[in-house]
Order: C-alpha cells, then sequence, then structure tokens
C-alpha cells in the first residue's frame, strides 16, 4: 500500500482455467513476479502516484473482492495486465467493473497486441508496448478526462469503435528508468520450487529488453522489434547492489530473452560479479547458438561468476521442424555440445520443447523425447504450441491446420514424455546427486514436489473453484470530487 492516495488498483491475473496444466505449474512450481509490473510499480512511487497492487498468482482475490475494494475505497483507475493466456479473463474482468464501478480501466502487458478487444470490452485505453514513460501522462489525461489522444502508442474507444494513436517508440535508455519495485511482502514468495540449484528469495529482472532472433511461434519481435536494447553491466549491478542491500541472500533470475547477447558484456557482467565481496547464484536463459564460438570460453567465466542454472529453448530435435518455425537445423547439435559444457561446469540445464509446432509428427515429437534421454539435460519442460496473436504463425496458418495431430494427442505426448524422462533410472540418478551437490534440504519438500509433477504426468489440473456471485448491486457508485 502506498503513502499517497490510491489513484490506481494495479492487478496482475493469474492464468485462465482454460490453461489447467500451465496454472498448475504457475501456481505450485513456478511463481514468478511480474518483473513489467514491478517496474510500473517503480515508476508510480517515483511520480508520487498511489497505488494498490494485487498479484493473483499469489493471492487468490476475486473479481467481486476488486469491485468491492474499488467501490469502497472509491479507486478512480483499475490497471490490468494481460497476456495471450488471460485475454478473455481480463475482457470479463473489464466489462464486469465498468459496469459496476464508476473506475476507469486501462490494459498493458504482451496481450496488447490485441488491443480492439479491450476496447470493445470497455476499456478506457489500452497501452501498447513499453508503459513506463506512458503510464503517469495516461493517469493524468484520465484524471483530467482530456488529452488522451494526443499520447502515442495507445488503443482508445471511439465513434467508430476502436481506434489507435500513433505508435510509439521504444525506450532506448532503459538508464533512465527507475529500478523496479519489489513489494517486501511479497518477494519471499516468488520461485521455482522444482529446482533444487534456486533459493527464495528468488528476484528476478533484466539486462536487456528484445531478441535477436524471429522464430515464428514468437510474437516478441511485434512487441519490441528484433532489436536488442541494453544496460550497461554497471548499471545492472547498481541494481543488483540495491537488491543486496535489502535481500542479502537472494537468488537471480535475468529472464532476458536471450541473455547477454554479445561476449564482451558476458565478460565484463561476470569479472564484476566475480570481484564482489560475497558471490551470489543467478540463472539466465540462452538460445543454444547465442554463445557461439565463444561458448566454451563463457560457460566457465559464468560458472565462476555464479551461475548454476541455464534454460535453453530447444523447441524440437526436428531439423525439418525447425526449419519451418524459422530456427536452425543445427540446434539439437549445439545444444547436446551445451548441455555437454553445462555438466562439466556445473551448470544446471533446462531444455523446453514445444510440441505441436507445424509438421510435427508423433514421429518428430519423438525425436525430441529421445533427444533428451540421450543427452540427459537436468530438467526437460514439455509445453503444447500456442499461437500468439500477431506471431508469423498466427498470420501464416490463419486457416490451415498446424500439424496432423490433435490436442488430445498432443496431451498424450506431454504426458508421455514427462513420465518417461522423468521416471529413467538414469535421470532419478543424476537428479539425487543434483540435489546431494546443490541443496540437501531439497529431499525435504521433494514429497510435495513428486505429488505436483505426477499432476503434470497425468496431464490434471487444480480445479479453479468458481468465483461468487457478486454481493453487491450492479450500480455505479459516483467517485467524489
Amino acid at each position: 500500500m502506498s503513502v499517497f492516495q490510491t489513484e490506481l488498483l494495479l492487478v496482475y491475473p493469474s492464468l485462465s482455467s482454460d490453461y489447467q496444466r500451465l496454472k498448475t505449474v504457475e501456481r505450485t512450481l513456478a511463481r514468478r513476479p511480474s518483473l513489467g509490473m514491478q517496474y510500473l510499480m517503480g515508476v508510480l512511487r517515483r511520480a508520487g502516484v498511489g497505488y494498490v497492487f494485487h498479484d493473483q498468482v499469489l493471492d487468490d482475490i476475486s473479481l467481486p473482492q476488486l469491485i468491492e475494494q474499488v467501490r469502497r475505497q472509491a479507486i478512480p483507475t483499475v490497471g490490468l495486465h494481460v497476456n495471450y493466456m488471460t485475454t478473455d479473463k481480463v475482457c470479463g474482468y473489464i466489462a464486469a467493473l465498468k459496469n459496476d464501478t464508476a473506475a476507469k480501466v486501462i490494459v498493458g502487458g504482451p496481450g496488447t497486441l490485441e488491443a480492439e478487444r479491450f476496447v470493445a470490452a470497455g476499456a478506457d485505453a489500452v497501452v501498447i508496448g513499453e508503459a513506463e514513460t506512458r503510464l503517469p501522462k495516461v493517469l493524468a489525461a484520465l484524471r483530467e478526462d482530456c488529452g488522451l489522444a494526443d499520447i502515442p502508442g495507445l488503443c482508445l474507444p471511439g465513434g467508430d469503435g476502436p481506434h489507435r494513436t500513433p505508435a510509439a517508440g521504444r525506450i532506448e535508455d532503459l538508464e533512465s528508468l527507475p529500478f523496479p519495485y519489489r513489494p517486501p511482502e511479497l518477494i519471499g514468495r516468488y520461485g521455482h520450487d522444482a529446482n533444487p540449484a534456486e533459493h527464495r528469495p528468488n528476484i528476478s529482472l533484466m539486462a536487456s529488453r528484445g531478441c535477436p532472433y524471429r522464430c515464428s511461434f514468437c510474437n516478441t519481435p511485434q512487441l519490441w522489434s528484433n532489436r536488442v536494447v541494453f544496460r550497461s553491466p554497471a548499471h545492472t549491478f547498481a541494481e543488483i547492489d540495491e537488491i543486496f542491500a535489502q535481500w542479502p541472500n537472494a537468488y537471480l533470475t535475468f529472464i532476458d530473452d536471450v541473455f547477454g547477447q554479445n561476449a564482451a558484456w558476458i565478460e565484463e557482467f561476470c569479472q564484476r560479479a566475480m570481484s564482489r565481496d560475497k558471490p551470489f547464484k543467478w540463472m539466465c536463459i540462452l538460445n543454444p547458438l547465442s554463445l557461439g564460438k565463444n561458448a566454451s570460453r563463457l560457460l566457465p567465466l559464468m560458472a565462476e561468476a555464479g551461475c548454476n542454472c541455464i534454460s535453453w529453448g530447444g523447441q524440437s530435435a526436428d531439423p525439418d521442424v525447425l526449419t519451418g518455425v524459422n530456427r536452425s537445423r543445427r540446434e539439437p547439435e549445439k545444444l547436446a555440445e551445451m548441455v555437454k559444457l553445462c555438466k562439466q561446469n556445473n551448470i544446471l540445464s533446462v531444455v523446453t520443447y514445444i510440441f505441436g509446432l507445424p509438421g510435427d509428427t508423433l514421429q518428430t515429437i519423438e525425436k525430441s523425447v529421445a533427444w533428451t534421454l540421450k543427452h540427459r539435460p537436468d530438467f526437460a519442460d514439455y509445453h503444447p504450441l500456442l499461437v500468439l496473436p500477431k506471431s508469423d504463425l498466427a498470420r501464416d496458418y490463419d486457416s490451415l491446420p498446424l500439424t496432423e495431430l490433435n490436442s488430445d494427442d498432443i496431451e498424450h505426448a506431454m504426458a508421455n514424455a514427462y513420465r518417461r524422462f522423468y521416471l529413467h533410472p538414469k535421470v532419478i540418478a543424476q537428479f539425487i546427486r543434483l540435489v546431494l551437490r546443490h541443496n540437501p534440504r531439497f529431499f525435504l519438500r521433494l514429497p510435495r514436489l513428486l505429488l505436483r509433477l505426477l499432476n503434470l504426468a497425468l496431464f490434471q489440473g487444480e480445479a479453479d473453484e468458481p468465483e461468487p456471485e457478486l454481493n453487491v448491486k450492479r450500480v455505479p457508485q459516483p467517485l467524489p470530487r
């Protein structure tokens, strides 16, 4: 709760019940904070704007409770985060908030590529792209009831339907932004409970925005283009110093689309990490090709600098499937080299695969499962394809089937892959050695974790409790002047 008068209620919705497997992962295995919302809270605090924040992943506050809070506290504006998997849910929230309160509703996040849908649901403004430099202006325009049309990068209601203002440019100077504000009362509740290399508090941060690749299943290029904007290692460590001043034993998770992206930056980052009096542990995300010929030099350096886990995007082990989504045919071979190097340097590897890509068959999926069983990364994640709006796949396969497999085929293939990998005797033995090396106390929470993993292997989710009926009259309340 801010010391300033509350002007904005920020809500980070949990996933829609349509995505039960991912919702189970989100709530029980991998609770990640919304770094975007934390950046916005930093901006609001610098601007002296009072706000309240709710993260539904942590606290399952219902829509009726949100409405009651807005009306009870006469909060003038509600800000909803949206991604592809919360789109329908957010549209429903918008309609209810507009019908049951007098609050203005604004929407932001990666799901705003479908901005017109939210305006049609009743949103007063949709902020497309990076919102940090524009949010205070949007709030001021809503407060004064004028000026929204002069702000770039918005989708607004109009007499002829939703319309967009001229596009907003990228934020070129990331170092001009305040550091994200991380609510102390929430930080200890975030973490990846299935990974013994991580510990709480688990702090997310980014050293860059953007991705140089153009995978056809991804819509990041439509959000941030293919140009990467970096922070310097010095500025990144200024934030790290602030984090450790508050949480001395924090674990750092870099959620850049691809960490570092050039050898000189990674080298300077690692040298700064190694020069600290107290070492720290961290993880990042990499493409199998992103370290290139420098991998044999950089991975040992990263390990010495505290990196103990890397998430690799494998996507498929079939070269033809990879080519079909604008990836390199060389990736399975290079990824095997990266996993081997990680093992040699005591870095955990997490490899992710997507089932249901264009051209996927049960045979191509079997190649991916066989790859993981042969090379045995420490963890393997198997996910169904989600066709993201505005991605190249959404454009190219608008009315065409992506694969001969149906959703049941893909669900069964994922469940089978989880069972075969995590119940393989060599994988189990590898996991026991991993826990003994990194975190023996992890065995204390292993029974509960195994039950959660079993839910995934049986493709079961946690059932949502239905939201209670609204117990307030459906009459908009006037705001105090």
